[in-house]
């Protein structure tokens, strides 16, 4: 993992938000594919909040979405925002 990546958790009511601070990499992505996997499925929605990242590194966010499609296969219930939810996010498939 990036020496400076973390990720804080919380849960309000039936939503899940997970708060990524510092740089993504393919260690990071692990880490976050991970976290997602321990969210109980009775979530509606999970927020992936951005803003606190630093890098976006593409392998770090290919890593992540190629993973992501086999553990949910309900893409649409993770929303990400902030400053890098954009880099990120793109690479959901539709």
């Amino acid at each position: 993992m990036a020496p400076n990546f973390r990720i804080i958790a919380s849960k309000n009511g039936n939503a899940f938000h997970l708060e990524l601070i510092g740089d993504f990499d393919g260690t990071s992505a692990f880490e976050l594919i991970n976290v997602l996997k321990e969210c109980p499925a009775d979530n509606s929605k999970i927020f992936i909040h951005s803003g606190g990242l630093e890098n976006v590194f593409p392998f770090g966010k290919n890593l992540f979405f190629k993973m992501l499609v086999p553990i949910d296969g309900r893409p649409s219930r993770i929303v990400f925002t902030e400053d890098e939810a954009l880099a990120l996010s793109s690479g959901i498939p539709s």
